[in-house]
């Protein structure tokens, strides 16, 4: 693999660990009604554009 699709795969991972920590931190301060959702939200897309980093990365090594 290639230094920018090295570059590119730990970029993705590390958004995704970042979404990881968001989406525990909008469990844990929830309220009575559930998890705030723009934060949940923001989470679960940072978590998707991760995947799709990592995604992109591992195919064009193939």
């Amino acid at each position: 693999m290639s230094l920018a699709g090295w570059t590119v795969y730990c970029l993705g991972r590390l958004l995704q660990l970042l979404a990881m920590w968001l989406l525990l931190v909008a469990l844990f301060t929830a309220r009575p009604f559930g998890p705030n959702p723009q934060l949940f939200g923001v989470g679960i897309a940072v978590f998707v554009g991760g995947w799709g980093l990592v995604k992109f990365a591992v195919g064009r090594r193939a």
